[in-house]
């Protein structure tokens, strides 16, 4: 992250592939709530999250057992007008049936096939 905020003081605007790297980079060392935060400020910043941004947050809630969440994101991806593809999903999917959230689940893969 140092050096993800030593660009941004030199006045480089970092794009979607950078925020993308460093809210993954996070997500990947286990700092859920940091990587959250990133996406928040990067929409806060201007930039525009894309579906892989998405995405990375959506299973990182998916590996931390936090279903609600992972809804939560999709919800958010779908209200900013990015649509939601297979990786979406699967990860939501995969969020709640580890919750044994088996019906969410089902109507999820009805959602999904309208795709």
């Amino acid at each position: 992250i140092f050096w993800f905020e030593e660009m941004q003081r030199a006045g480089i605007e970092p794009d979607t592939v950078a925020w993308n790297s460093i809210i993954n980079a996070c997500a990947r060392a286990g700092r859920a709530a940091e990587a959250e935060l990133l996406l928040g400020k990067m929409k806060a910043s201007g930039s525009t999250p894309d579906v892989v941004s998405y995405n990375i947050v959506i299973n990182l809630c998916a590996h931390t057992g936090r279903p609600q969440e992972a809804q939560n994101w999709l919800k958010q991806m779908q209200e900013a007008r990015i649509q939601p593809d297979e990786v979406t999903y699967a990860a939501v999917i995969s969020a709640l049936t580890k919750a044994n959230m088996v019906d969410e689940a089902i109507d999820m893969l009805g959602t999904m096939e309208d795709m």
